[in-house]
């Protein structure tokens, strides 16, 4: 489990000075990003572990080490803060792909590169496949939105591009890019939404799956170039 981050003094000052029955004694300072930061980490947990139905505001708070009144104070409602996650969630899944198409090295290297940033990305965040998909299956609607602000559409555009100047070019064998990307999400992302039957059913700890997530870069990439070989 991811270690919480260590309250702010900002966030310690709030708690001794805000009664159990929510009245202040003393004038509420600005408010700090980092407590902001520590509110948000707590609820992705929270987010990711219950759902957004599930999930209270009373878990979020006992979660961030914090009272309610603070919680309140940054957060008015839980909807907020979720809509901030999951747009961060997103962002942080598909953001880097098209600075990755924008690099001026030859295509087989940006497969190689487009597997590490999202395997990387994935070792660091395992929760948001999880929570991306639950949460899109509770709310479809809210992803069409979402993805115009992180810009994938472009990205799916210019992959499909290179991957057909490629084709024409003789380089590789003709492929649907559509097909070429569903391959290159699911290699990369299943492990890690599988990732508790497969500690149970491979007998892994999670440094052992790290490890192999490691490894992984390397089969999936090869995998993804030969199914490009004419």
């Amino acid at each position: 489990m991811e270690k919480r981050i260590r309250q702010s003094s900002f966030a310690q000052m709030f708690n001794n000075i805000v009664k159990p029955m929510g009245k202040t004694t003393k004038t509420i300072p600005a408010k700090d990003q980092n407590t902001e930061q520590l509110i948000l980490n707590a609820a992705r947990r929270v987010f990711t572990n219950k759902g957004f139905a599930a999930a209270r505001m009373e878990d979020i708070a006992a979660e961030a080490g914090i009272n309610r009144a603070l919680l309140h104070y940054y957060f008015r409602s839980k909807e907020k803060m979720f809509d901030m996650i999951f747009e961060e969630n997103l962002q942080l899944f598909y953001g880097n792909f098209l600075a990755v198409l924008q690099q001026d090295v030859p295509f087989k290297d940006k497969i190689a590169m487009l597997v590490s940033t999202e395997i990387d990305t994935l070792l660091e965040h395992p929760e948001i496949p999880l929570f991306i998909v639950q949460e899109i299956a509770r709310k479809p609607e809210q992803l069409k939105d979402k993805m115009k602000t992180i810009r994938i559409h472009r990205f799916v555009e210019e992959f499909g591009r290179q991957l057909t100047e490629e084709t024409q070019r003789g380089n590789i064998r003709k492929v649907d890019p559509r097909q070429f990307f569903m391959s290159f999400m699911g290699m990369c992302i299943f492990p890690f939404i599988a990732k508790p039957m497969l500690k149970v059913v491979m007998q892994q700890k999670d440094s052992e799956f790290a490890r192999l997530m490691e490894e992984r870069k390397k089969e999936v990439t090869r995998t993804l170039l030969l199914s490009l070989e004419k």
